[in-house]
This record gives structure tokens, sequence and C-alpha cells, in this order.
């Protein structure tokens, strides 16, 4: 790009006019004007309206077309750090993970690379970032915002850590049925992790970033070593088990990876806008927790007079939670999200006592740090 002096020069050749003119008409030495055009001497706000008193246009056009110059002829001796930064800040929400204990507080800037490195597992941040799958792929967490995607990697690298017992394929629909047993009453959920661990899932609750909407996933170590993790974002009965019996469906068709939000409440994807992975996993663990002919049967003698007895009565019946009942018609778009709120009973405080937890003020035992 021509830079400004470039510029005087050719309006001083239309005017007919020399540099020693444009140093009278502009009460400047020769040295001053000289230096002008060479790209020595910047052009100050001042000396931009004055040039452009003499040369026309305003002031703002030689200011910019000084900049533009300037910024692609002068060397920037930072900027290759600067390039780096850039690059560690869209990679990762590093204040938030530093603030969570997942990486160093220092605030060097290699220090902090490495950190992410071995965070995500990789040599160089320049490189696409998968997320590690079993049989050694990976997937790109590309739909995910930064927050979601560190969430995931938290997640799996405490997974690593945790000693289970061999995974078998068939004791899928074991475990669903014990977990089911314990969905009649709040405190049961205390033994969900002790339910998964001993057959070989391993379960891990990662308090969510600041803006992070995620729910929970499922994904697996290796071919025989799955993983559940959740977010327990919402304090509800209704929202826990659907989630975590959702996370259970997708082990138990062994798909690969599955990153889930808005799984329940007003935001939740309508059934249309999902794909056929989700559509399985909703369906299924919407099945595990109150069959379907039961829920058919209950709305088609009660709906749409949905009275709180009716429901308890209901609930009593086949063991199961009123919150998870209720949860269900709001699903299915027989009552309304406000609904029985009253019924939604608060469960994380009893899951995080007897599970792997990361976040609300609990401490991972030694080793999973």
């Amino acid at each position: 790009m021509q830079g400004s002096g470039d510029e005087i020069i050719r309006r001083l050749r239309q005017l007919g006019w020399t540099q020693a003119d444009l140093a009278r008409i502009l009460d400047r030495t020769p040295t001053c004007i000289s230096e002008l055009i060479m790209g020595k001497r910047n052009i100050t706000p001042e000396m931009a309206t004055l040039l452009g008193v003499a040369l026309g246009d305003d002031a703002a056009f030689w200011l910019e077309r000084d900049a533009r110059y300037r910024a692609e002829v002068e060397p920037i001796a930072n900027m290759d750090q600067v390039r780096e930064r850039v690059q560690i800040f869209r990679l990762a929400p590093v204040r938030d993970m530093q603030r969570r204990g997942w990486i160093t507080s220092e605030t060097d800037l290699e220090h902090i690379a490495s950190d992410l490195r071995a965070f995500f597992k990789v040599e160089s941040l320049q490189d696409d970032i998968g997320f590690p799958l079993a049989t050694r792929r990976s997937r790109s967490l590309e739909t995910l915002n930064t927050s979601q995607r560190a969430w995931c990697f938290r997640a799996r690298n405490i997974a690593e850590k945790l000693p289970v017992t061999r995974f078998e394929t068939i004791s899928i629909g074991t475990i669903q049925k014990e977990l089911r047993a314990l969905a009649s009453h709040p405190q049961e959920s205390c033994r969900v992790s002790e339910v998964l661990n001993a057959f070989g899932v391993r379960f891990v609750i990662v308090e969510p970033l600041q803006a992070s909407p995620i729910d929970g996933a499922a994904f697996w170590l290796d071919d025989d070593s799955p993983v559940i993790a959740l977010s327990l974002r919402y304090d509800r009965m209704d929202y826990f088990w659907h989630t975590l019996m959702h996370e259970c469906a997708h082990v138990q068709y062994h798909d690969a990876i599955s990153v889930d939000t808005n799984l329940v409440g007003d935001g939740q994807s309508p059934p249309l806008l999902q794909d056929e992975i989700e559509r399985r996993a909703d369906m299924t663990a919407a099945k595990t927790l109150v069959a379907e002919d039961e829920i058919d049967s209950f709305i088609r003698r009660v709906g749409p007079m949905y009275s709180k007895p009716k429901i308890l009565g209901f609930s009593r019946r086949i063991n199961i939670h009123p919150a998870i009942v209720v949860g269900q018609l709001q699903h299915r778009g027989e009552v309304g999200w406000n609904a029985h709120r009253e019924m939604l009973a608060k469960v994380r405080s009893i899951v995080i006592k007897t599970s792997v937890v990361d976040g609300w003020g609990q401490t991972l035992p030694p080793g999973l740090v």
C-alpha cells in the first residue's frame, strides 16, 4: 500500500507545488515536510487537519492512511505473542478454568499453554482439539462453545482415573432396572454412583462453567469403559433422573459420544429437531422411568384435569416420584412448565455426597485432581 508520503507528493504535483511551498503554507520546516513524506514522522491529528486544509480531504483521511501504512510496514515486537494468546483464549475459557483449579493460576503465557496442552492431551495448541474416543478415534467438538468443550475434557480426565469393575454390555438392562428402583424417593439417589460403578460405568459430576449450558454426556474411554457425566445445573428430581437415564440409553446403544443440553424444561429441543440418536435416548429414558402404556392410560383417564392428588396416587401406584410424572406430563405438553412445581423435589445435595464431584465446594479424592 502507498503511504501518506506518496499521496502528499501526488497532490503537490497536481497543484504544481514543491515541498518547500508546502512547508511555507503549513508554517513548518522543510525537514518536517521531508520526514512526513519519507515516513519518518507520524501524522498527528493537528498535522492531519492542516494537510486536509492545504491538500484536500479531512483529517480522518490522512490519519487513517498513515495508520494503515504503518500497520503494514512497521514491525510489532510482540505480534507473535499476541497471536499465541489469541489462540489460547479462543481455545479455552482460561479465567474460568483457572478459577476452578483445572489449570495453573499463573499469568505467564508458557505456563498456561503447557497446562492446556496437558489438559487437552495435545502436543500443540495449533492442532485441532479432538475428543478421544474408543479404538483411537476422536471427534471434533466444534459445535460446542469453549466452556462446554472444556467441561467435557474435565469429565474425561477425571473419569480416566476412576477404578471400577469391568463393564459388560449385557448388564445394561440390570443397571437401568436397579436405577429405576431408586427413583421413588430423593434420598435413594445417593446410591446412583454405587450402582453405576458396581457395573463398570464411570460416573462423574462436574459443575458447569459460567455461560456453559450443558446437562450431561456419555462417552467411552475404550470399548469396555463407558462414562456418564452430569452437570446438575438444575436442582430438580425430574431433571436429574431424565438426564441420567438419557445418558444410560446412550451407553445401552453404545453411542460413541453424546453431549447433551436442554434435555428438560421449556428450553428443551423439540423432538423433530433432534437427531435419531437423541430421540432414541429420550424415548428410552422416558419409558424406563414410566412405562409408556402406564402414562398413556393415566392421560386418557385423567387429562386434562391433572390435580395433585391424582398425580400422587398414580406415582404411588407405579412406585416413582411424582416429580418424574410431572416432568413427563410437561414434556408431552399436558401441563405447563410452571405447573405443580412444589412436587419438583431437590436432589443435588443428596447426589453429590456419594459421587465423584468437581464443583459446589466439593474436594476431589486424592489422585483425581
